[in-house]
């Protein structure tokens, strides 16, 4: 949870950055943020792997699999739609950093069952 909301201020940071740090210090952002965008996923499937049994996990792989590709289709659809609603770039692509969150409660969900079972 804590990666989620670094990932919202990092994205938020990398927006404003844009206009005032040089080019080499922007690519080391860029990567430095790609480094923390990517650690959610991969702790949660770790979760994931932790607290299920292996037909559990296929279907959740399934599951992960076919959601992921729908929000890569769906994804840039509700990014112009923010674009166009907001009328500024900034503001649409912080606000659609803001969807992470909606990963939460299903974590937290988990977390207790987890804890739940120990």
């Amino acid at each position: 949870m804590v990666f989620f909301l670094i990932d919202i201020g990092a994205t938020v940071a990398l927006i404003e950055a844009t206009a005032v740090v040089t080019f080499p210090w922007l690519v080391a952002m860029y990567f430095i943020s790609g480094l923390l965008l990517s650690v959610p996923g991969s702790y949660i499937k770790g979760m994931l792997f932790e607290s299920a049994s292996t037909a559990d996990v296929q279907t959740i792989f399934s599951v992960e699999n076919f959601l992921e590709s729908v929000g890569k289709g769906l994804g840039p659809f509700i990014v112009a739609l923010l674009i166009q609603g907001f009328v500024s770039l900034k503001l649409a692509i912080v606000a659609s950093v803001f969807f992470w969150l909606l990963c939460l409660p299903p974590l937290l969900l988990l977390l207790q069952n987890k804890n739940d079972r120990t």
